[in-house]
This record gives C-alpha cells, structure tokens and sequence, in this order.
C-alpha cells in the first residue's frame, strides 16, 4: 500500500505526493506553467526527472505543441491552466 509511505513524508509532503498521483500530468502542466524546470518539477512532484519529461511530452502531444511556450499558450487557450 503506498499511504504509508506518503505519511512518511509529513502531512503536507504528503498531500501533494498523493495529488500527484491522481493528477499526474495535469500537475506537471500546471508547473511546467509557472515557469518551473524540469527538475524543479520532479523535485516538487518527488518524481524522478525523467518521469516529468515523459509527462512534458505526453503534454506536447496531446496539446499538438512543439515546444514550453506552444504548450502553455495552447494550454492557457484552452483554459486548462490560468
């Protein structure tokens, strides 16, 4: 079971490890938004740095981006992100 281990964190680390896991890439497209870097993301996720480059990606495809700022306009376009 994986609540144990998000406890482990503290309760604030914890809600946003357990909000990542439910929101996944819509989390990182929000960070990717406020201007964040990779590792940044990663960091504040507590997922690996490759893992948010697989989202970023997902991301640029499915928003039909080539790049950050495509996606982000794209995104706030399509009032996904504010």
């Amino acid at each position: 079971m994986v609540l144990p281990f998000f406890f482990k964190l503290g309760l604030k680390n914890a809600q946003k490890a357990y909000s990542y896991k439910v929101n996944g890439t819509r989390g990182s497209l929000a960070l990717l938004a406020s201007g964040r870097t990779n590792s940044e993301i990663a960091r504040d996720l507590f997922v690996s740095v490759g893992t948010v480059k697989s989202h970023v990606n997902n991301i640029y495809r499915k928003l039909g981006a080539r790049n950050r700022a495509e996606a982000i306009a794209r995104a706030r376009e399509l009032k996904v992100v504010p």
